[in-house]
């Protein structure tokens, strides 16, 4: 915890400077199935992602995240119209926090994840996938496909792309194909990310852009970090100095992921 300490300390002089908002070109959602305890394959985590991207930029992130924010919002407005100082908000389902951009001019790619009232980003060269396209065909929502293969995060995956879609991105780190990604699997069928719509020419007001005061670190870094807080919260806040309102009823059962979607290097 102590070195936990020292790195929140150095994080906390680090930002990094808000980007010009972009409009965006299309959004494509994905439901999204992840096994991630094999001991139990047939129980696997679910949920809806979205991709907005233009032709320089991409943005992955919850879209059950940002549908039930959405959702909260509208409920909180009528509250306060209503003179209701009190909410019911219901069961808040955990979705993923952390957003990824993917920038082909800059070749960066980068992961944003807003923790405890702070914005840290991990910046990354954008991986080069060295994809093989095969002569597999189909036919996805009235689309035409073509199946390739690649390897990334220790993983291979096929995926299927559509080159009537002249952008090259993808679902999490899969880019780099002549056109975007509609569906993509893991060979062993664990993963996978399944088309599900798809709009063009705009979709909401939603821009590629980042939040302001991010603060500059590592996946380690930051991945300790967030473990620590998750095993101890008490303990976190006391050597990190971050108020937290955690009483002893809480009780969380954390879930078995013995089966990451990116496979660390050993």
């Amino acid at each position: 915890m102590k070195k936990l300490f020292f790195i929140y300390l150095l994080l906390l002089s680090i930002t990094l400077p808000a980007q010009t908002n972009q409009a965006i070109a299309g959004r494509i959602i994905y439901k999204f199935s992840h096994v991630r305890d094999t001991t139990m394959p047939t129980r696997s985590y679910k949920e809806d992602m979205v991709l907005f991207f233009n032709k320089d930029i991409s943005l992955y992130k919850s879209y059950t995240k940002l549908v039930n924010d959405s959702l909260r919002n509208i409920e909180m407005e009528k509250a306060l119209a209503a003179g209701v100082n009190k909410l019911n908000i219901g069961r808040v389902r955990a979705t993923t926090m952390d957003e990824y951009y993917t920038d082909v001019q800059k070749k960066q790619f980068w992961r944003y994840r807003p923790f405890l009232g702070n914005n840290y980003v991990v910046m990354e060269a954008l991986s080069k996938i060295d994809w093989k396209i095969l002569d597999e065909t189909r036919v996805i929502n009235g689309n035409n496909c073509q199946k390739a293969t690649g390897k990334i995060g220790g993983r291979t995956w096929f995926a299927w792309f559509c080159i009537d879609f002249p952008f090259a991105y993808g679902p999490w780190k899969l880019n780099g194909l002549p056109g975007l990604i509609l569906e993509a699997t893991d060979e062993k069928n664990r993963i996978s990310f399944v088309f599900s719509g798809i709009e063009l020419n705009g979709s909401g007001n939603t821009a590629l852009n980042f939040p302001s005061n991010m603060m500059k670190t590592t996946n380690k870094s930051l991945n300790e970090m967030i473990e620590a807080y998750k095993n101890d919260p008490n303990a976190f806040s006391a050597e990190t100095g971050v108020e937290l309102k955690v009483t002893s009823s809480q009780t969380v059962t954390r879930a078995v992921i013995n089966n990451p979607l990116e496979i660390p290097d050993k």
